[in-house]
Order: C-alpha cells, then structure tokens, then sequence
C-alpha cells in the first residue's frame, strides 16, 4: 500500500491494481492516519505488490526511444496533415474494392492499432492487467497504481499508448506516400479517429487522465478545488464534446457523402 500527498495536499492512498482513495488533509494529519482510514475500506486491508517504474540503463534507452519516437513521427504526421490533408471516413472507400472488404479492412486495423496501444501502456506502466468492458466496446490497461510513480513516469504510462499510436499513424503515412497505396490510407484513418476519440476531455479516455495525472489531482474534473480550476475543467469537457462532433463529422457523415457519390 502506498500514501502520499498531492500538490493539493490531499492524500492519496492505493493498492495494488485498486482505483485509489482519496482524504482530504483535514481528516488525516498524518500519513499513518490516511491509511488507517483506507484500511477500512474493502479491498484496502490486504497489502497487494505494486509495480515500480523500471530502472538502469536499457530503460533509460527505452524512455529516450520513446520521446524521440513521439517528436520524428509527430513532424511526419503534421507534415501530412499540411500536405495532403486530414484522414476521414472516405478514406476507408478503397478503390476497386467492395465495402465488405472495407469494413474488414477497418475492423482488422481497429483490433491491431488498439493491440499496439494496449501495449504502450503495458509496457511503460508495467501493467499486464487489461479489463473489456464489451457494453462500450473499451479496452484498456489498468494503470491505477501509477499514481504513486513520479510526475514525470506517470506522464510516460498514460502517453506511451498515444505515442505508439503516434508511431504507427507515421508509418501508415510513409507507406502511402511513398507507394501511394489506398489500403494504407484506410489503415491511416481508422488509427487517426482512435487518436482523435482520445481527446474526448469529457469521458474517461486517455487525455483526460493524463491530464490529472501531469497536474497529481485525480478530482479535477469531478471536485475542482477553486474558481481556475473548475472553468479549466468546463473548456476540457467543453472542448471533448467539440472533438466527438468533429468525429461525427469527419468520419461517418464524410463517408455517407463518399458512398452517396460514388
């Protein structure tokens, strides 16, 4: 069990794989108080291991090759938008082909690109807990006890499946530009709304949670604790809901005019 107080001076207390607790340092004065209150609550009074950020030389090479990774394909990715425009849902009409083998084509791609990201955080949060929840079509990674993990390691487990996905959009990118292969583009686009449903500040995905993970207040968006905070928090969930209606947009919508003109 860890515990330890964040830049709001509330104490956060996890265990294991478990969501983690939250006490205001007005109930708790002391870190052995904080966690005889959680060793009360169910799943709490039985210490489980925790991962730790891993250390020496071959994860400091992987951490650097991460960060590099996410600058040079980033300049590819953006030198593409710029270029050839961004990915939609007409991407997905490979020519010459049936919209049977384009639905494959997107399913395929979905299940690998989710895989590569999944990945990521394995990885770099040292987690090979993964729960579906099938009723919303989401998998992830449990990263629940990176929060006892610096600022700066618990940045690299939540962004390593993002960058992967970085990664992979790049080379997606390459491929078609350089074969100016139709099957790369669909591959591009289903991998780029991944990206893009990440962003959704509104819902638990992972640019919400690394925001409160870089800022160390897990409540921010559910209790702000001042006036800054709280109109911060409306923007972010203001501007999720403006990128789901960017997806509607750009993926179905442009892909029903594509099918109406072809």
């Amino acid at each position: 069990m860890y515990c330890r107080k964040n830049s709001s001076g509330q104490w956060i207390i996890g265990n294991g794989n478990q969501s983690p607790v939250i006490l205001s340092s007005a109930h708790c004065k002391s870190q052995f108080e904080a966690k005889k209150i959680a060793q009360t609550i169910d799943g709490f009074n039985i210490p489980l291991p925790e991962p730790t950020p891993g250390k020496g030389k071959i994860w400091f090479c992987m951490r650097f090759f991460l960060w590099i990774s996410l600058a040079l394909s980033s300049m590819l990715n953006i030198y593409y938008f710029f270029r050839y425009g961004f990915p939609s849902g007409r991407w997905w009409l490979v020519p010459h082909e049936s919209i049977l083998i384009d639905i494959l084509l997107i399913a395929v791609v979905g299940v690998v690109s989710t895989a590569i990201h999944e990945f990521g955080h394995m990885v770099f949060g040292r987690s090979w807990t993964v729960s579906a929840q099938m009723l919303h079509r989401v998998i992830s990674t449990n990263l629940n006890h990176v929060w006892a993990w610096p600022r700066i390691r618990r940045i690299e487990a939540i962004s390593a499946g993002l960058i992967f996905d970085s990664v992979l959009l790049s080379a997606l990118f390459a491929v078609q530009i350089i074969f100016d292969n139709a099957y790369a583009a669909s591959a591009a686009s289903t991998v780029c709304l991944r990206m893009v449903w990440q962003l959704g500040f509104h819902a638990i995905r992972d640019g919400r949670l690394l925001i409160v993970l870089a800022l160390d207040k897990p409540l921010f968006f559910n209790k702000p604790s001042n006036n800054s905070e709280h109109l911060l928090s409306v923007i972010l969930r203001l501007f999720g809901y403006a990128t789901d209606l960017f997806m509607i947009w750009q993926w179905p919508i442009v892909l029903t005019i594509g099918l109406l003109e072809a």
